[in-house]
């Protein structure tokens, strides 16, 4: 609490830029963006296009994991993306085994649009504006087929269900004598038992685990070709990938990384897909970042380079969707903090606007501002108090470029409105 009250202290007196409104320099640089709506014209996007267009993979992130303008801004440029450029690949920030169920929705209509969506646990996921982008993709992709469709994956290692559950009906059919037996052996992990926000297993639990798994996927290596013959080599590699989720969850309680375990899964989506296949990432601003080591973002720009190009988010003030006590609620935000990136792109008076950093003039006061380091909101799903709500950054060492969307509203939860 200390180091946020000095920030702010600091903050109220940093040299910036931003005198109330907007320079003649600030506007060579900045764009406006009239509208987060995805259901809008989607035409100005274009004004993006020397930054995002051609890139492996766009990484959108979100300061706050409820607020419905990023979720719709995210679908917006996601839309364009794919109408406009060819992008046919959604990466969420939700478990490998989960999304399987979102993507049989989006590739063959199985279950429903609020199906899909319901199978995404955690991460405040469950909102209307999440369903109505999965409604968009369906609509797009029924007319079309094979790699002109939308294809939809999670790149975390949350929830181990699913990917238990997918594996064991692959194993229907390649070895169905085996099922009963290795259902037994993985029933913690069909059961979420390792779900690392809520198990404090003890080393012998974890040996446990791990004495039951490692003999599964030895002998599931061991059989790759009679079982790709039997099935084929892309439902082999699907189904050796969940087990691989399982190992993740696993080495999380042991104390590894989680974002070097997504670094991995994004890559492994990538190489599984066609080789000029491009994606767009869905995660939070803590995950895009390029800031440091331990990070999704550092790990993609090291192996990427500029094929991976990041989108961070700020706001000013609003309300946003939280989980408190078995529920999602709404909360109203406090101003952006004196001397914050919120409280000083406030000044600008633009509703939302898009600010790549590399064309920012070197040694400009625009520049400066946003090398900071400054005070950059930082909200998961759970929200306790003001001073955990922020973190002090460089939003140009932190992203490729940024979006700010001065007013926002809580995303909407599925389970209070449907």
């Amino acid at each position: 609490m200390k180091a946020i009250l000095m920030a702010v202290f600091i903050g109220v007196f940093y040299s910036c830029s931003f005198q109330n409104n907007s320079t003649s320099e600030d506007d060579s640089v900045i764009i406006p963006l009239s509208t987060a709506d995805p259901s809008e014209n989607i035409s100005e996007l274009e004004k993006l296009d020397a930054f995002i267009s051609n890139r492996k993979i766009v990484a959108m992130g979100e300061a706050t994991h409820g607020t419905r303008e990023f979720f719709q801004m995210k679908h917006r440029v996601f839309r364009y993306l794919v109408e406009e450029k060819g992008y046919r690949v959604f990466l969420m920030e939700a478990t490998f085994g989960e999304c399987q169920l979102v993507n049989d929705y989006l590739q063959h209509g199985k279950g429903t649009a609020l199906d899909a969506l319901k199978a995404m646990e955690g991460n405040g996921w469950q909102t209307i504006e999440v369903l109505e982008m999965l409604k968009w993709m369906r609509t797009f992709n029924k007319d079309r087929s094979g790699n002109d469709k939308i294809r939809f994956y999670g790149f975390d290692l949350i929830y181990t269900k699913q990917s238990t559950l997918a594996f064991l009906e692959f194993l229907k059919i390649v070895e169905p004598n085996k099922v009963e037996e290795l259902s037994d052996k993985l029933d913690d992990f069909a059961a979420n038992r390792l779900h690392f926000y809520g198990a404090s297993p003890s080393d012998q639990q974890l040996e446990k685990w791990e004495n039951e798994l490692s003999p599964v996927i030895e002998e599931f290596e061991n059989n790759e070709k009679q079982y790709s013959a039997k099935t084929s080599e892309e439902m082999y590699r699907i189904a050796r990938q969940n087990l691989r989720v399982l190992e993740q969850a696993l080495a999380i309680l042991k104390g590894y990384d989680r974002d070097e375990f997504q670094a991995e899964n994004v890559k492994w989506i990538m190489n599984y897909e066609e080789v000029d296949a491009k994606a767009m990432i869905w995660a939070h601003n803590g995950h895009i970042s390029c800031l440091s080591p331990g990070r999704l973002g550092y790990y993609l720009k090291n192996s990427m380079g500029d094929d991976y190009y990041s989108i961070g988010f700020e706001f000013a003030k609003g309300n946003v969707l939280v989980h408190k006590e078995n529920e999602y609620i709404s909360r109203q935000l406090s101003d952006p903090l004196p001397g914050s990136y919120g409280e000083k792109l406030c000044r600008l008076k633009k509703p939302i606007i898009f600010v790549d950093f590399s064309i920012l003039p070197k040694n400009s006061s625009i520049r400066n501002t946003f090398q900071g380091p400054l005070l950059h909101r930082h909200i998961g799903v759970d929200y306790g108090n003001e001073a955990d709500a922020y973190r002090k950054v460089s939003l140009i060492k932190s992203y490729d470029s940024i979006i700010f969307i001065e007013n926002t509203n809580s995303a909407i939860w599925v389970n209070n409105n449907i």
